[in-house]
């Protein structure tokens, strides 16, 4: 009888076990964007992937982009100061500062 009591009771234990929060899940995209650096002229680029802590963008100009600027997708609202985690040829990692 105590068994079966026990083995309830474990088992509801086991199913209300705390959760962790879902991850957000990144999003695959072509959307234009620009990038504003501080006190410069904004450059065309596309934002490729989006996720709730960076972003992933291409670029049509080959050449070096500044360590932190602003990043905006209109079409999303996005408006996010972003600083460069990685960079090649055509495109760049971005990771979100305010994140």
């Amino acid at each position: 009888m105590i068994s079966r009591l026990l083995s309830r009771l474990m088992r509801r234990w086991r199913g209300q076990a705390p959760k962790a929060p879902p991850r957000t899940a990144p999003s695959t995209m072509f959307r234009a964007g620009s990038v504003i650096p501080d006190g410069g002229a904004h450059r065309s680029v596309a934002v490729k992937w989006l996720s709730a802590s960076g972003a992933r963008i291409e670029f049509f100009v080959r050449e070096p982009l500044p360590e932190e600027f602003t990043l905006v997708e209109p079409i999303g609202g996005l408006r996010r100061r972003a600083r460069v985690v990685w960079q090649e040829e055509y495109q760049a990692g971005l990771a979100f500062v305010d994140a």
